[in-house]
Order: structure tokens, then C-alpha cells, then sequence
């Protein structure tokens, strides 16, 4: 495995991936196969952890599932396309997104990025948000 080139993955973490995401599948659905589900855990294909976690994907919204790994300023870019039901579910990521200003090696960038973020809390936080389509600038 040391050997095997970034994003290659066994054909056991294959398997277990395609059993998450049939679970998540099941449950978007709203026809979960309980006892094939716990069938699963009792032969060891699956933990309980890996099927609670495809249990909650399928539960999370589709717009927050893709937000969540972006960074910062590509969140910021889709919080500002989104219209007045989307920018609630994108406030909480923002929010915890908010210490990477503090990573950002680069003092331009980061000051960039604390300007957009202060405009964006002026504009958003008090429920009046315009639902333009403005893109934030990033340099």
C-alpha cells in the first residue's frame, strides 16, 4: 500500500465505499433494508461507524455536502450565487471555515479574505441578504 500512487484505493476500500454509498442510497430513497444493513455489520464488511456515517450523508443536504471541503474563498464565491434558501445552509460553513483566514500564508490574500467574509456578515447575518448573483473577487 505505501507503494500505491495517491488516490488509488484497494478493491476491499472499493467494496466498502460502494456498500456506503448504497446505504445513502437506500435511506435518500426512504427504503432502507434494515436487515441487510445489519447483516452487513454482523460480517464484518461494514462497522456500525461507516454505516451511521453513509446514514448521515444521506441525510445532508446536497449543496452542503459539496460546500463543505471547499476553501474559503471558493465558498464565498457559492454563498454569493446562492439564492435566500441556500445561504442559511452555507452560514454555518462559513463560520467554521473562518480560522483558515489565519492559515493563509500569503497577507494579501488573507487580508482579501477578511474583507469579503466582513462584507458578506453585513450583508448576510441580518436575514437581508440581496440574493444577487455577484461573485466575491479573490486575487
Amino acid at each position: 500500500m505505501a507503494n500505491m500512487p495517491p488516490g488509488t484505493r484497494t478493491q476491499e476500500q472499493a467494496e466498502k465505499q460502494r456498500l456506503r454509498n448504497a446505504i445513502a442510497i437506500q435511506f435518500r430513497n426512504g427504503h432502507p433494508d434494515h436487515a441487510a444493513i445489519a447483516n452487513l455489520v454482523r460480517e464484518g464488511k461494514l462497522t456500525q461507524k461507516e454505516v451511521n456515517s453513509a446514514i448521515t450523508t444521506a441525510k445532508t443536504d446536497p449543496l452542503v455536502r459539496a460546500a463543505r471541503p471547499l476553501h474559503l474563498d471558493q465558498l464565498l464565491n457559492v454563498y454569493a450565487a446562492a439564492d435566500q434558501k441556500e445561504r442559511p445552509l452555507l452560514r454555518p460553513i462559513i463560520a467554521r471555515k473562518t480560522g483558515d483566514i489565519q492559515k493563509e500564508s500569503d497577507p494579501q490574500r488573507r487580508a482579501a479574505l477578511r474583507a469579503a467574509l466582513q462584507s458578506l456578515m453585513r450583508r448576510g447575518t441580518a436575514g437581508k441578504d440581496s440574493g444577487s448573483r455577484r461573485s466575491v473577487a479573490m486575487p
